[in-house]
C-alpha cells in the first residue's frame, strides 16, 4: 500500500476506509492505552492473589490459636476430674463431700453437664448436674464404667445417638480413681457445644465458622450457627480428645477477593477503560464519516443512473413555480435543457392551460392531467401527480412530481372505442342475420296479403255492373295499404337496429321498449320454438337510458335464454321478461329461463370476455350487454330463476333521478375499460 493511497473494502460488507497515514496516529494512542491496561491487569491479578494467601495465612493462624485453646480448655476440664476422682472416699461423709466438689466442679467447667459416680461394689450410680438417668443412659454409662475400670485410665466414649439428634454433641469422659481402696469411677457428660462457647472467643467467631466432627465428617458441635462459611479458605486440624480423635474445621466467611481490591485500583481501571473507549470512538466516529462519504458518494450515483434511466418525467420547483431540478426523461418530454427549464419563470412557455405551470393546490392533492406544448408545436398530453418537497427540517421548500406521456395512450382508447362500436354494430347485424329467415317469413305475410287484397280489388273494378263493387275494392286497397305499411315499418325497425351507433340518454319508456322488441323477439323464439312471457308492472316511471341499446340489451339476453333450453322439450320452453319497480328509486330489468343455469363456472363466465358454451358461438353477448350497460350507469347482475335456471337482471333509475346522478358524458375509454 502506498503513501497516502486508501484502503477499500466493498460497502456493505464491514467496510473500513481510511487513510494509510492517519493509521499511526491512531494505533499509537491505542498502544499506549493496550499498554497502560495489561500493566493495570498485571497488578490487579497479583494484588488479588496476595490477597487470597494473606487471607489463607490468617486462618491458618486462627485455627491453630483456635485447637491450641481448645485443647487447653479440655485440658483443665480433665485435670479438674482426675484431681475429682482422686478425692474420693469409701465413708457415706466423703461421699457427701465429693456431692459438693462435683457441684463446685459443674460451676468451674460449664461444659459439662452431668457428673455420674459408678460405685462398682453397688453396682450403683449417683448423679450430680442437669437430668436423671434413662435406662439406655445408664447400659451406656455402665459400659463406659467397666472399660475405664478394665484399661485402669481415663476413657472417652461416644454416647449412642438412637433417635436424639442432640445425643451427638455429647461426649461420656469415665475418669477411674483408685480401684484397689474400694474408689469410685466418675463419668463426666461433656456438651461439645459448650466446650466450643467456652474455648473459642466471640471475636474469632463472628468471622470463621467452627465446628468439631468425627473422623467420618459429621458435624457434633457447631460454635455459632449464624455464621457460614464461603467454602474458600477452609483449614481441618486434627484434635485428640484422650482417647477420642476429633477434626477442628474453620471455614472462613471471607470469599474470594474482588478484581479490584481498593478505589485507587479502580480508578486506574476505569479511567484506563475510558481511554480506550474514547481512542476506539474516535476511530469508530473517523471511519464512520468516511463510510458515510463513500456511501453518499454511491447513492448519489445511484440516484443519478436511477433518473437518467427512468421514462417517467421528474421534475421538482420551488413554491413560486420554478424549476430546481428535472431528469432526463422530463427534459426529453419538453424538448428543453435542464439550464433552459431552470432559467424559466412563470407562466411557463410549454405549459397549456389556466395557471401558467402553476397548478392550484386543490389540484395538486390528486392526479390530474395537463398538456405540454413542445418547441417544435406538438402536444404531449400528460398525467401528473404531485407532493410536497420537504427539507430536512419537514419544512415544504417547493413540490415534487411525476409526469407520465399518455398520449399514446389516449390514442389506443380513441381506437379501442372505435373498435367497441364496430363490435357492437357487428353483433346487431349478426343478430339479424340469424334471425333473416325468420324476418322473410314475417314480411312474405303482409306482402302476401297485400298482393291478394289489391288482386280482389282489381277484379272488383273489373266488373263496372256492380255497384257495391267499388266500395269492396276500396276497402280491399285499404287493407293493402295497411299490410304493406306493416311491412315497411317491420323493414324500417330492422334498419333503425342495425344501423344505431352514437347512445343518445332520453327518458324511455320500457314497456313501450319491450312491446315495439316483441316482434323480433318472437322471430328468435318462431326459431327455437319457444314461448315469450312479458311482465309488466302498472305505473312504471320513464328511465333516461338510450332506447337502441337498451333493446340491444334485451335482445341478446333473450337469445341467450332461448339456446340455454335447446335441449328441453318445446312445451317447457319458455322465456320471461319482466319490468318491475323494485322500491321508489329502482327499476329492475329481467330475463329469466328454464335451462340449466350458469352453475359453478358463473363468475368466471359473468367476467370473461369472448367465452362461449355454444358451439359456434363467438362470446360475444354479455360482454356487448356489459359495456352497454356500463355507457348507461348500470351493470348486469346474475341469480338462480325460480323456476330454476337462469335469470340476468339490471337496474335503471327513474328519470328525475338519473338526471340529479348523471355524471359526464363518458369519455371515449369507457367502452375500451368495459
Amino acid at each position: 500500500m502506498l503513501f497516502g493511497q486508501e484502503t477499500r473494502e466493498p460497502l456493505g460488507q464491514g467496510t473500513k476506509i481510511l487513510p494509510a497515514r492517519q493509521g499511526w496516529r491512531l494505533a499509537l494512542p491505542l498502544a499506549v492505552t493496550a499498554s497502560i491496561m495489561a500493566i493495570a491487569g498485571v497488578l490487579l491479578l497479583a494484588s488479588q492473589a496476595i490477597e487470597r494467601n494473606r487471607q489463607e495465612q490468617r486462618l491458618i493462624a486462627d485455627a491453630l490459636w483456635a485447637e491450641q485453646s481448645l485443647e487447653f480448655e479440655a485440658q483443665r476440664m480433665l485435670d479438674s476430674l482426675l484431681a475429682l476422682a482422686r478425692s474420693t472416699s469409701k465413708t457415706r461423709e466423703a461421699a457427701s463431700g465429693g456431692r459438693l466438689e462435683d457441684r463446685s466442679l459443674l460451676q468451674r467447667h460449664p461444659a459439662v453437664v452431668s457428673i455420674y459416680r459408678w460405685l462398682p461394689g453397688k453396682n450403683s450410680f449417683e448423679v450430680a448436674g442437669e437430668g436423671g438417668l434413662s435406662d439406655r443412659d445408664a447400659a451406656g454409662l455402665r459400659e463406659a464404667a467397666q472399660r475405664a475400670e478394665r484399661l485402669r485410665r481415663p476413657t472417652a466414649v461416644e454416647p449412642p445417638t438412637g433417635d436424639d439428634p442432640k445425643a451427638a454433641a455429647l461426649l461420656w469422659l469415665a475418669i477411674p480413681s483408685d480401684l484397689s481402696e474400694g474408689g469410685q469411677i466418675v463419668i463426666a457428660v461433656v456438651s461439645l457445644d459448650r466446650l466450643l462457647q467456652n474455648a473459642i472467643p466471640w471475636w474469632l467467631a463472628h468471622s470463621t465458622s467452627i465446628t468439631l466432627q468425627d473422623s467420618a465428617g459429621s458435624v457434633l458441635a457447631e460454635r455459632d450457627p449464624a455464621v457460614r462459611g464461603a467454602g474458600v479458605y477452609v483449614r481441618k486440624i486434627e484434635t485428640p480428645f484422650l482417647d477420642q480423635t476429633l477434626y477442628l474445621n474453620a471455614n472462613s466467611a471471607q470469599g474470594r477477593p474482588f478484581l479490584i481490591p481498593d478505589l485507587l485500583a479502580l480508578s486506574v481501571a476505569c479511567l484506563s477503560a475510558l481511554l480506550a473507549w474514547t481512542v476506539y470512538a474516535l476511530w469508530r466516529d473517523l471511519g464512520s464519516r468516511t463510510r458515510t462519504e463513500a456511501a453518499l458518494r454511491a447513492q448519489q450515483a445511484l440516484q443519478d443512473a436511477m433518473e437518467t434511466s427512468l421514462v417517467t418525467g421528474l421534475r421538482a420547483c420551488d413554491l413560486e413555480g420554478r424549476v430546481t431540478h428535472a431528469n432526463p426523461a422530463f427534459c426529453d418530454m419538453l424538448g428543453y435543457t435542464l439550464d433552459d427549464l431552470k432559467r424559466m419563470t412563470p407562466p411557463m412557455p410549454y405549459w397549456i392551460g389556466p395557471g401558467g405551470g402553476v397548478p392550484s393546490d386543490e389540484s395538486r392533492h390528486k392526479p390530474y392531467e395537463s398538456r405540454f406544448m413542445r418547441p417544435d408545436g406538438r402536444v404531449v398530453d400528460v398525467l401528473m401527480h404531485e407532493a410536497p418537497l420537504l427539507d430536512g427540517s419537514g419544512r415544504q421548500v417547493g413540490w415534487m412530481a411525476s409526469i407520465q406521456d399518455v398520449s399514446e395512450q389516449k390514442q389506443n382508447a380513441e381506437l379501442m372505442r372505435e373498435q367497441a362500436d364496430r363490435i357492437q354494430k357487428m353483433s346487431r347485424l349478426m343478430s339479424m342475420g340469424e334471425m333473416a329467415s325468420a324476418l322473410a317469413h314475417e314480411l312474405n305475410q303482409p306482402l302476401s296479403a297485400a298482393t291478394s287484397y289489391i288482386s280482389a280489388g282489381l277484379n272488383l273494378i273489373a266488373d263496372p255492373e256492380d255497384e257495391t263493387s267499388l266500395d269492396d275494392a276500396t276497402r280491399y286497397f285499404g287493407n293493402a295499404r295497411s299490410q304493406a305499411e306493416r311491412a315497411g315499418e317491420i323493414i324500417k325497425r330492422v334498419r333503425q337496429f342495425v344501423g344505431h351507433t352514437t347512445p343518445t340518454l332520453t327518458p324511455v319508456n320500457l314497456a313501450v321498449v319491450v312491446n315495439d322488441l316483441l316482434a323480433l323477439i318472437r322471430l328468435q323464439s318462431s326459431e327455437a320454438s319457444g314461448k315469450v312471457k312479458t311482465t309488466l308492472e302498472d305505473g312504471l316511471p320513464p328511465v333516461l337510458a338510450d332506447q337502441i341499446l337498451l333493446e340491444q340489451i334485451i335482445l341478446n339476453l333473450t337469445k341467450n335464454a332461448f339456446e340455454a333450453m335447446v335441449h328441453i322439450e318445446p312445451a317447457r320452453k319458455e322465456v320471461r321478461i319482466s319490468c318491475t319497480r323494485r322500491d321508489a328509486n329502482e327499476v329492475m330489468v329481467a330475463v329469466s329461463d328454464r335451462g340449466e343455469g350458469l352453475g359453478a363456472d358463473r363468475d368466471r363466465i359473468l367476467s370473461s370476455t369472448f367465452l362461449t358454451t355454444k358451439p359456434g358461438g363467438l362470446g360475444m353477448g354479455l360482454a356487448v350487454c356489459r359495456s352497454a350497460l356500463e355507457l348507461l350507469g348500470s351493470k348486469l347482475d346474475y341469480r338462480t330463476g325460480a323456476e330454476g335456471g337462469a335469470e340476468f337482471f339490471f337496474i335503471l333509475r327513474p328519470v328525475h333521478l338519473a338526471a340529479v346522478e348523471r355524471s359526464p358524458a363518458p369519455e371515449a375509454s369507457s367502452l375500451h375499460r368495459a
